[in-house]
């Protein structure tokens, strides 16, 4: 194999990879928990905010190299989503 056919061969597998999502990212993909999984001070701030509301999602998440618990709930007929860091901070709180 010729250097020119060996870098085309590399560029090749390497756009391949990148259209299929497989690459360095892999390993920060989200991670989808159980309530019972989350950390101590997370799975508190989840439960005061939530209230009677119905958990439908909750996943493990990096942003800007973070964890971030991302927690999709119905609560009077709306979907919200709420962020929260490992320390059990509230990060952010939305409509969903």
């Amino acid at each position: 194999m010729t250097k020119k056919t060996s870098i085309r061969f590399t560029l090749a597998i390497g756009l391949a990879a990148a259209a299929l999502g497989v690459g360095p990212n892999l390993a920060a993909a989200d991670q989808t928990l159980k309530l019972d999984e989350l950390p101590a001070p997370v799975r508190s701030t989840v439960q005061r905010e939530v209230k009677k509301g119905t958990i439908t999602d909750i996943e493990k998440d990096h942003e800007n190299g973070n964890v971030v618990y991302e927690i999709e709930f119905d609560e009077g007929g709306k979907n919200w989503e709420i962020d929260v860091a490992p320390d059990g901070k509230l990060l952010q709180r939305h409509e969903d």
